[in-house]
C-alpha cells in the first residue's frame, strides 16, 4: 500500500497492520517448551567411574612397604641400585613430557 502524505489514507493503513496482526498465529513467550533431554553413560563410562572410586578408597601411603623399608633402613641391609633410580627419574620425566 502506498502512502502518501494524505492523512485520510491512515485509518486504511492501521486496518491493513490489523488484519496482517489477525493473520500470524500467535506465541506466547512465556510458554513452556516441552523438551525430552536425557543423557546416556555408556558402560566404558560406568567402568571408568567405578575404577575412580575404587581408586580413591585406596591409602595414599602402602603402609607395609613402609614398615619393611624402616627396618631395611635400621638394621643396614637397605640397598639401593643407581642405575634402577635413574631409569625411574628418566622414565618420569619422559612420561611428564609426553603426557
Amino acid at each position: 500500500m502506498k502512502i502518501s502524505g494524505n492523512s485520510n489514507q491512515l485509518p486504511e493503513v492501521k486496518e491493513a497492520y490489523l488484519r496482517q496482526a489477525a493473520e500470524k498465529p500467535q506465541v506466547e513467550k512465556n510458554a513452556p517448551q516441552q523438551r525430552d533431554d536425557s543423557v546416556r553413560i555408556s558402560s566404558r563410562a560406568k567402568e571408568v567411574q567405578k575404577i575412580t572410586a575404587e581408586v580413591k578408597k585406596a591409602p595414599d601411603v602402602r603402609e607395609e612397604k613402609v614398615r619393611q623399608m624402616q627396618e631395611q633402613l635400621a638394621t643396614g641391609t637397605y640397598n639401593v641400585r643407581g642405575e634402577a633410580v635413574a631409569g625411574k627419574m628418566l622414565k618420569e620425566t619422559m612420561l611428564g613430557t609426553i603426557l
